[in-house]
């Protein structure tokens, strides 16, 4: 799909999608129909793209059929009314815009009076009871439009919920389908009690510290406690971990006061870095030496900010401190130079700092409640110390980051507070509130890690393991290796993918067992393994090439969220970021649907359109003070004094070449055998 400029390809691709009648490919569709008259009523699947997950292999192929038949035919009334595909994503709890893009794409396939004549919509109610007010229903529009939601409902925003209900709404009517974010997991893995030690087998990774002589691993610490029902209660270990996490939040305001560690860890990474650029401390970030840097002082070359180092000192635990401290002194540089000398003077001012100001605090104040007899502190210094990397530290940081889990309490409970652990709603208490637990049998009986449509497209949340050989997406689950779009020895991926769903799904599995599918998948987005954010997009991209990606994989179209669009633009360095990013759509394969719904990401929004008879087109606002929705919105941002950064132009793709691609894509997987 590269090659001549979008100009002369379009150009040639529109004679080419003019001439279509009549080639003899055409025959080739009628027989590949009548090959599959076996099948029931491929012409009127089309119009049902919900069921098209559900659809056996030779039905899929008997509906493309179909689908190749009226492009060929070329008619423009019979492509107008093919079902107009919409993927939006990432709205983290910012109902006003999500639901201004959902009225907007319905208005795009209605021409209803009705429909127009609504402001906008109500957080608090349903969309077919504000609709039926206008004359319509929610059934009129079913074979016309179609919704994947590409996940990451909740966190950041204020009314995640109401956005999970209004999926919940359009998925029963046959308008939606879902694909889990990673803050939909987070949620999910909290609310069902995945970071709490009260089970047995809770995996505490081998876990040594200091105290294993005197008290015992920890692991087997907790064992012998949970043989009493009090410490079998998931109820107990969620007051006592609300209770450890409160007093470290409160412990940490004492580590920011003036001349803190903070102040001066921050004040060495200045001096050590003084002279460098932006991108010239992002590429050192990538180092040895810089991760250090990074790690002391509480930041992530990845993702900006993290609640590590000086900027978390209390949540963290002390055996990540003493990990720390043997690293630095491990890596301190060498002495040859005057440079050198100063290097080595900040790092040994490091080393003082964590040696002498952190870890005598940590280690007395363990001591001390541990000499009073509270043995499960040990299990949270264990869970600490994965932060940031495991299935159980994340499932535990949702219900205490800020504007995570804290925005879904405010929601359900507005007079929420952080400090308070006997309201209605606390850190305290919520796992058993009705409205949490119905989100989290949502999560589960709809646990989907990718979508597929009759056009081709392939829905991701964010982006798989990439084999930088060969281009294949690739994992190993339950012992055995799933790759690229498979062949006779190994399944595709999009098999191991079903059946980690099928497993989270299956409600006679205890959650327990699910710990290598919930890990594996955690692993993906876990800010320490992460494999899905914009410096892994933008390397696969330029690197390997979405062509032979999509060849390997065995997709036309990958449209994935997870990472705005202004983060390859902003985050990465030019290098870093190559040539082909310029907005949503790269190389007519990718698809990127983020574009900063929520207002720590922007406050912009937009959807994907796709259809035969729009082509590829993102609908949405440029800035967050835009009130209009436009086809085609720039990525911009605001600047001092009025001034507009536009990031990028985001230009879609012409329905006569998105056609054509169609077509060719079509004929050619039609030929191959059906699976």
């Amino acid at each position: 799909m590269n090659g001549p400029g979008y100009a002369t390809r379009l150009l040639a691709l529109t004679c080419t999608v003019l001439l279509a009648t009549g080639l003899p490919e055409a025959s080739f569709a009628e027989s590949a129909v009548a090959r599959s008259a076996s099948v029931a009523q491929p012409r009127a699947l089309i119009y049902q793209p919900d069921k098209w997950s559900a659809l056996a292999p030779a039905q899929k192929q008997a509906v493309r059929s179909e689908l190749l038949r009226i492009l060929e035919k070329n008619q423009a009334s019979e492509i107008a009314r093919l079902p107009a595909i919409v993927t939006l994503s990432d709205a983290h709890g910012t109902i006003d815009k999500f639901d201004a893009l959902l009225l907007h794409a319905l208005r795009s396939v209605s021409n209803s009076d009705g429909l127009a004549k609504i402001p906008a919509l109500d957080p608090d109610r349903s969309l077919a009871e504000q609709l039926a007010g206008h004359g319509v229903r929610l059934d009129d529009f079913r074979g016309r439009i179609f919704f994947h939601n590409g996940g990451d409902l909740v966190d950041r925003g204020p009314r995640g919920l109401a956005i999970l209900k209004r999926t919940q709404e359009l998925m029963a009517a046959g308008l939606m389908d879902f694909v889990i974010g990673n803050h939909d997991l987070w949620m999910f893995l909290n609310l069902q009690g995945v970071h709490l030690p009260s089970y047995p087998n809770f995996n505490f990774y081998g876990y040594r510290d200091a105290y294993d002589a005197q008290y015992g691993h920890v692991e087997d610490v907790v064992a012998a406690q949970l043989r009493e029902a009090e410490f079998r209660s998931p109820e107990w270990w969620e007051r006592k971990l609300a209770e450890f996490t409160v007093r470290q939040s409160k412990e940490q305001k004492n580590w920011e006061a003036p001349d803190s560690v903070k102040v001066r860890v921050n004040h060495l990474f200045k001096s050590l870095t003084a002279g460098k650029s932006d991108d010239e401390i992002k590429r050192w970030s990538l180092t040895r030496e810089g991760a250090l840097w990074n790690s002391l002082r509480g930041y992530d070359v990845k993702v900006g900010d993290v609640y590590i180092g000086v900027r978390a000192v209390s949540t963290v635990s002390l055996k990540w401190w003493q990990d720390l401290l043997e690293d630095f002194k491990a890596n301190l540089p060498s002495v040859e130079t005057s440079e050198a000398r100063q290097r080595m003077e900040l790092w040994l001012a490091a080393i003082k700092v964590i040696e002498q100001d952190i870890i005598p605090v940590l280690s007395r104040d363990l001591e001390e409640r541990l000499a009073r007899g509270e043995w499960w502190i040990r299990a949270f210094e264990a869970l600490n110390y994965r932060n940031y990397e495991s299935l159980e530290w994340w499932a535990k940081d949702w219900a205490f980051h800020n504007d995570w889990g804290t925005s879904v309490f405010k929601e359900i409970f507005p007079a929420f507070k952080e400090d308070n652990l006997d309201a209605e709603v606390s850190f305290a208490r919520y796992l058993n509130h009705p409205a949490l637990q119905d989100a989290s049998r949502f999560l589960r009986q709809n646990f989907r890690l990718y979508q597929q449509d009759m056009y081709g497209n392939t829905i991701l949340h964010g982006l798989l393991p990439v084999d930088p050989k060969t281009g294949e997406f690739t994992f190993v689950y339950r012992g055995k290796e799933y790759r690229g779009r498979g062949s006779k020895t190994l399944p595709s991926v999009w098999q191991g993918l079903s059946r980690i769903e099928n497993d989270v799904r299956n409600p006679a599995r205890p959650l327990s067992s699910l710990h290598e599918a919930l890990s594996l998948v955690n692993s993906w987005y876990a800010d320490r393994t992460t494999i899905a954010k914009a410096i892994n997009v933008a390397d696969a991209v330029n690197r390997i090439g979405l062509d032979k990606m999509a060849r390997v994989n065995g997709f036309s179209r990958l449209t994935i969220g997870h990472v705005p669009f202004h983060e390859f633009l902003t985050r990465l360095t030019p290098e870093q970021r190559g040539e082909r990013i310029r907005g949503f759509l790269i190389d007519d394969r990718l698809v990127l649907t983020d574009h900063g719904m929520g207002k720590r990401f922007g406050s912009r929004g937009a959807y994907v359109v796709t259809s035969p008879r729009d082509g590829i087109v993102l609908q949405g606002y440029e800035h967050a003070g835009d009130q209009r929705i436009q086809a085609a919105p720039r990525t911009v941002e605001p600047m001092k004094g009025g001034q507009e950064n536009v990031l990028s132009a985001n230009k879609g793709l012409h329905p006569l070449v998105f056609r054509n691609y169609l077509l060719d894509e079509l004929r050619r997987d039609l030929r191959q055998p059906t699976r």
